[in-house]
C-alpha cells in the first residue's frame, strides 16, 4: 500500500525544480496540483526523477502520486 516510506521529495522547499525518489520498480503517475485544484504539470515517473517547473509561482502545491495498481498518495510541495 502506498506512503509517506515509498516517496521521497527533494529538496522541499525548492526553487521549482525537485527531485523524487519512489521505492520499488513500478511506473506510475505524477500530478502536480496547484491550491486551486488546477493542474500544474503531469507526467509518468519511474524510480528516480527531476521534477523542472519553471515559470510557476511561487507557494504550495500538492504532489499525487498514483501507482499502477490504482492507489495514490499526495504529498505537499513548497516553492519558493
Amino acid at each position: 500500500m502506498p506512503n509517506d516510506n515509498i516517496i521521497r521529495v527533494y529538496p522541499n522547499p525548492n526553487t521549482g525544480s525537485f527531485k523524487i525518489y519512489l521505492r520499488g520498480n513500478a511506473s506510475n503517475k505524477l500530478i502536480l496540483y496547484d491550491v486551486y485544484g488546477r493542474i500544474v504539470h503531469q507526467r509518468s515517473l519511474d524510480n528516480s526523477n527531476t521534477i523542472e517547473m519553471h515559470g510557476v509561482q511561487p507557494g504550495i502545491y500538492f504532489l499525487k502520486v498514483v501507482f499502477e495498481n490504482g492507489k495514490a498518495t499526495t504529498k505537499k510541495i513548497i516553492v519558493q
